[in-house]
């Protein structure tokens, strides 16, 4: 039973920072920051994305079909019809819905820590740091792939 009072809290948590980073995303046309930022990364050199596993992640989340949900979300029924510009600000934008998702639990992690509550904050900080930062880090390591190309 404390499983259930933890985990679907969490689940909650991290919905609702998801729901709220699209919307965020939305109103404030974050696709329009894309060419100011279009050549930042927070990560450049492999090195770091092996020390931090990135791409044992990403073939992690390859099993479940939240990744299929997701690519039909970003692309839509014709996948093949997007110039590649289009795919880069198709992920950057996917990029600041994460950023304003892990803001937003990040926000809501540091409250529940201060209240003392150590039950919830440890399971919100890992739904954060897999939930958002490395969705957020797949995305960057997509876009840089294309920018190569």
């Amino acid at each position: 039973m404390i499983l259930i009072t933890i985990i679907l809290p969490t689940l909650l948590s991290l919905v609702f920072s998801w729901f709220v980073g699209v919307m965020v995303c939305h109103w404030t046309k974050g696709h329009l920051l894309y060419p100011k930022y279009e050549n930042r990364f927070l990560i450049h050199d492999r090195k770091w994305e092996k020390f931090i596993a990135l791409k044992w992640f990403e073939k992690f989340i390859s099993y479940f079909p939240l990744e299929y949900w997701e690519f039909k979300l970003m692309y839509g029924k014709k996948p093949d019809s997007y110039r590649l510009e289009e795919i880069r600000e198709k992920h950057f934008t996917r990029e600041m819905e994460y950023f304003i998702a892990f803001t937003v639990l990040a926000g809501l992690t540091l409250f529940i820590y201060f209240t003392h509550n150590t039950l919830f904050f440890y399971p919100l900080l890992a739904a954060n740091v897999f939930g958002n930062i490395y969705p957020f880090l797949v995305h960057q390591r997509i876009r840089r792939k294309l920018q190569r190309n």
